[in-house]
């Protein structure tokens, strides 16, 4: 019963590689939905969508350090399961690694690289600094997010665990198109991968859990 679902989230990974290859060569047409969509978000001049953008991007780091942690706080003070925090550990540690190695295979420069009309927007910690990461898809933060929301709301089918969590997963994918930091196609391949690796740990649970 694993193995064929084990098959349909590779095949998922797989579409959304092929996905990116097609894009990638309309990324220097400006006809193509992908920078139509960006340019449509970056540039969007609503005060209230821009401050959204910028405090939902100063969550980011935070959570993606803090959740483990806070899940494994809660395994060790409160006596909620270890097993749900060991698997939204590995789906928020085989988010962040999947997520590189794919950036490298592929090799998508960044839209603020191809494109003179986009500028990258830093956050507050790093204005002026350089992103370390040249590469583009998938989107690593969009990944982390729905890897960790994907396995807390598998562990917890909650309507005040679910609806929030992907709110805030959504909101982060949106907030790097804003910053220009990133393709719409590299947050839906993030989301993708992130939501695959989420379940796919979810399923296999009984096979990888010590």
């Amino acid at each position: 019963m694993r193995q064929p679902f084990v098959g349909v989230i590779f095949s998922i990974v797989c579409w959304s590689l092929v996905f990116v290859s097609t894009t990638h060569a309309q990324a220097t047409s400006s006809q193509s939905w992908d920078i139509k969509v960006l340019h449509r978000i970056y540039e969007a001049p609503s005060p209230a969508f821009k401050g959204y953008m910028w405090a939902v991007d100063q969550t980011a780091y935070p959570a993606f350090y803090a959740g483990p942690l806070v899940a494994w706080g809660g395994t060790l003070l409160l006596g909620h399961s270890w097993r749900a925090s060991y698997r939204l550990t590995l789906a928020h540690l085989g988010a962040a690694g999947s997520s590189l190695l794919l950036k490298r295979l592929l090799r998508r420069p960044r839209p603020d690289v191809v494109w003179s009309t986009i500028t990258a927007r830093r956050s507050s910690d790093i204005a002026g600094v350089n992103v370390k990461d040249p590469y583009a898809f998938p989107s690593g933060h969009t990944a982390v997010a729905f890897a960790m929301i994907t396995s807390l709301s598998l562990s917890y089918p909650e309507w005040y665990v679910v609806a929030p969590g992907y709110t805030w997963a959504a909101s982060i994918g949106l907030s790097r198109i804003w910053m220009g930091l990133h393709y719409p196609s590299d947050v839906l391949g993030g989301a993708v991968l992130g939501v695959a690796l989420g379940v796919g740990v979810h399923a296999l649970r009984q096979k990888i859990t010590p």
